[in-house]
């Protein structure tokens, strides 16, 4: 009878504790895993700080491999705002000449055409240099543009 015994007391804790652990209102207060899984520390606003700025750090680290762009795709951009810039002026070479001059090969072309890429190349090379608020930023690189196309590049028509 020892062992039934021993079963009986078994299903009795069994059932004692699946009461306290039905969700009730108060489920965290009142259930066993209150001191059980309670971690060996305080989680203090320090810590908070800590754990945010870690994840702040590991957001940071994982943006700046998402951002960097490939030199070929930079290259490919430039080539295509160059390309539609100079067309809506008029410009006739293609994006395949445009690449040609980039990689400074001979292009057969109008030389105005060849100039005015040129040039745009030039401007595209230093573009972080200017500020798009700044009038002399903007005659700076007017003049470059339009090195060579016009009289008085980079000053205002009178």
């Amino acid at each position: 009878m020892r062992g039934l015994e021993v079963l009986e007391r078994q299903v009795i804790h069994s059932q004692t504790v699946t009461h306290h652990l039905k969700p009730t209102k108060n489920f965290i207060e009142n259930s066993t895993f209150d001191t059980i899984m309670k971690p060996p520390y305080e989680i203090s606003t320090k810590i908070l700080e800590l754990i945010t700025s870690i994840a702040e750090k590991i957001g940071e680290v994982n943006a700046s491999f998402i951002v960097k762009s490939s030199p070929s795709l930079r290259k490919q951009n430039q080539i295509k705002t160059i390309h539609s810039s100079l067309q809506i002026e008029g410009n006739t070479l293609t994006e395949q000449q445009i690449t040609a001059i980039l990689e400074n090969k001979r292009v057969i072309g109008p030389s105005k055409d060849i100039k005015e890429v040129q040039n745009a190349i030039r401007v595209y090379e230093t573009i972080e240099d200017y500020k798009f608020d700044s009038i002399s930023s903007f005659l700076k690189a007017h003049k470059i543009l339009m090195d060579g196309l016009i009289e008085r590049p980079g000053t205002f028509r009178s």
